[in-house]
């Protein structure tokens, strides 16, 4: 399943972002639309955009808690994920971090996925 906006908000990720390229940290979501959709794959995730980051979800609800969470800002991807509760020390503990490129967050967007506990045993 390719990663989708979620219904309730119109039009595609690419469209959104395209549209408010302008706005600081947006151009660099967009140049990073297809390494996220390649690393999403096959799962069942869901996006929802809310001023300059985004969201990933693994149902199709806006109110549905955050599994992945991604921007830009100041020059460096700041991403951060929820822990799996079997691994959490506390309820909804979650783990952040900054990177300068999108290898970087590449790879923490896919340790995210796997480890966030949403999507099962994610390889």
């Amino acid at each position: 399943m390719p990663l989708k906006r979620i219904t309730t908000q119109r039009g595609t990720l690419r469209n959104h972002y395209s549209q408010y390229a302008s706005v600081p940290g947006n151009a660099e979501i967009l140049e990073f639309l297809p390494v996220l959709e390649s690393l999403c794959g096959p799962l069942p995730v869901w996006a929802l955009t809310s001023h300059h980051t985004l969201w990933l979800l693994a149902e199709d609800d806006g109110s549905a808690e955050w599994q992945v969470s991604i921007a830009h800002e100041f020059g460096f991807f700041d991403i951060s994920y929820r822990m799996a509760k079997s691994e959490s020390p506390f309820p909804r503990a979650f783990v952040h971090t900054s990177r300068n490129t999108s290898d970087e967050a590449a790879e923490v967007v896919r340790v995210a996925l796997r480890h966030c506990g949403a999507w099962g045993a994610v390889q």
